[in-house]
C-alpha cells in the first residue's frame, strides 16, 4: 500500500510511495511547464508498457488535458480532446484486481479504461479498486498545482469538441507537447 503522511507536502507524499528496482521516468513537456513521472514497473508492468509504448510513440503529443475535477484529478490521453476517445485497452484490469497500489494522495498516476491517463490532485480512495494505479509524480509538483488551478467551466476545446462532464473543461488549452524516457540522473 502507498503510505501517506499528513506531516510531508504534497510532493514528499507522492515521493514516499512504492520505489521500483527497475523504475521508468517519463518527462512531460506541457504549455503549464514540465513534470516527471516513475512508473511502478514492477508492481503494474503490463500497464506500465502499454503506457510507456503510447508515450513514447507520440501518441499523446499535442494532445489536451481535456478535464479538471478540482481536489480529484486531471485527465488527458484522447487523441479526440472530448474526454470521449482513446486506444481501448483492457490488459489494466488483471493488474488492477491485485494491486496493493492506491490513491493516497497527491500526484498518483492511473490508467482508465482506454489510453486515458489522470493525476490525482488529492487523496481519491474510492478510485482504488475501480482504476488502475501505475506511477506517481517524482518530479514538478508545482506544474501539477499549477495545472489544477486553472479555471473550468463548459466551452469547447479549440482542438476538438466538448467534454462530456460539463463544468470541468479548462477555460484555456493545456497541451501536452510531448513526453520522452529520462534516466534518475536528469531527475537529480
Amino acid at each position: 500500500m502507498l503510505n501517506n503522511n499528513d506531516n510531508l507536502s504534497e510532493e514528499e507524499n507522492a515521493s514516499s510511495t512504492f520505489h521500483s528496482v527497475h523504475s521508468r521516468y517519463l518527462k512531460f513537456d506541457t504549455s503549464v511547464g514540465s513534470f516527471i513521472i516513475e512508473l511502478y514497473t514492477s508492481h503494474a508492468p503490463i500497464t506500465c508498457q502499454h503506457f510507456q509504448e503510447l508515450a513514447l510513440n507520440g501518441y499523446y503529443n499535442d494532445t489536451l488535458i481535456h478535464t479538471i475535477q478540482p481536489n480529484h484529478v486531471f485527465i488527458g490521453g484522447d487523441p479526440t480532446n472530448t474526454g470521449k476517445g482513446g486506444t481501448p485497452f483492457d490488459g489494466y484490469l488483471s493488474e488492477l484486481v491485485t494491486s496493493r497500489l492506491k490513491h493516497t494522495g497527491a500526484g498518483i498516476i492511473g490508467m482508465c479504461e482506454n489510453s486515458q491517463f489522470y493525476v490525482t490532485l488529492a487523496p481519491t480512495p474510492w478510485n482504488d479498486g475501480k482504476y488502475g494505479v501505475f506511477g506517481r509524480v517524482k518530479k514538478g509538483m508545482n506544474v501539477i498545482k499549477a495545472i489544477s488551478k486553472i479555471p473550468t467551466g463548459s466551452k469547447q476545446h479549440t482542438m476538438g469538441g466538448n467534454v462530456e462532464e460539463e463544468g470541468t473543461t479548462p477555460l484555456e488549452d493545456i497541451m501536452i507537447h510531448s513526453i520522452v524516457e529520462v534516466n534518475e540522473e536528469e531527475i537529480n
